[in-house]
């Protein structure tokens, strides 16, 4: 869910930046108190910039590296990027999410976090950063960071905040709750199926079953990548069972090993399959 959610990142406004106040009350009182600092020299102005320059380059290029899943090479630009301007929060943010990638969950949260200090409104930071708390299992977190986007009317994809809200909440026992959440995703983007997917999942655990194979059938119609397709068409093969129609589940399971063929849906689909047939 990490669109990632996986779960994955991409306002600026113009304002006096409050150092520029700071400094002209300094120019006030820099007379009496003897501290003025010299102007900066423009050489080493140059220096700073380019040095900025390059770890906007870099942090680029480890962006990049991410999107083509090369974690390692990513980490490495990245951790120069910071290095070299270290209070960049799409850097860090980056550098969380590369950091995530590889298992090291401490730094990850570390960096996340520091990037939302930075740059408190930064939607992605916090859309990223609820979407890590949920694969943590920390739940109130999630929903923290998933309700600062909720509430947020400028946010662009409201449906993934309501989504990762509503799998938290589904997960705290909040089903009533979880199931508004989850229907307000869809209401905002009906092809959204990691939240018919968790729909489908909460239904099926209410007992209204239709409802969940429902949900689950529009995750399998969706041209999603083979993993959600296996899971949608596994969960309706249970459901198929569990009601005594042996010969539907076994194509459904089927389907799910066509789609998940060394994955662990597939795996577990030709258990299924070795009992029915």
């Amino acid at each position: 869910m990490v669109e990632a959610t996986t779960q994955r990142a991409r306002a600026g406004r113009t304002e006096t930046p409050w150092w520029i106040a700071l400094a002209a009350l300094l120019i006030l009182v820099a007379g009496p108190l003897g501290c003025m600092s010299p102007v900066p020299d423009p050489e080493e102005l140059s220096e700073r910039e380019k040095q900025f320059d390059q770890a906007r380059a870099r942090r680029d290029l480890g962006i990049d590296y991410l999107a083509k899943g090369q974690n390692a090479i990513a980490l490495r630009e990245l951790t120069f990027s910071i290095d070299q301007n270290p209070n960049d929060p799409v850097t860090l943010l980056w550098l969380g999410e590369g950091y995530r990638r590889q298992g090291h969950d401490a730094k990850a949260l570390d960096a996340m976090k520091r990037a939302i200090e930075l740059r408190p409104s930064y939607r992605d930071a916090h859309n990223n950063l609820s979407a890590f708390y949920l694969q943590l299992e920390r739940w109130e977190e999630a929903i923290t960071h998933a309700q600062v986007l909720i509430d947020d009317p400028l946010y662009s994809r409201p449906w993934m905040a309501f989504s990762n809200r509503g799998w938290a909440q589904y997960n705290l026992g909040l089903i009533d709750k979880a199931r508004e959440s989850l229907e307000m995703a869809l209401e905002f983007r009906a092809d959204f199926w990691p939240a018919a997917l968790n729909l489908g999942i909460l239904e099926r655990e209410a007992g209204n079953t239709l409802k969940a194979v429902k949900y689950f059938q529009r995750v399998i119609a969706h041209p999603v990548g083979s993993t959600p397709r296996a899971e949608a068409s596994f969960r309706v093969a249970q459901i198929l069972v569990s009601m005594g129609h042996r010969e539907k589940a076994i194509r459904y399971f089927t389907a799910s090993v066509k789609s998940d063929p060394e994955g662990q849906w597939g795996a577990d689909a030709r258990d299924y399959l070795k009992i029915l047939r």
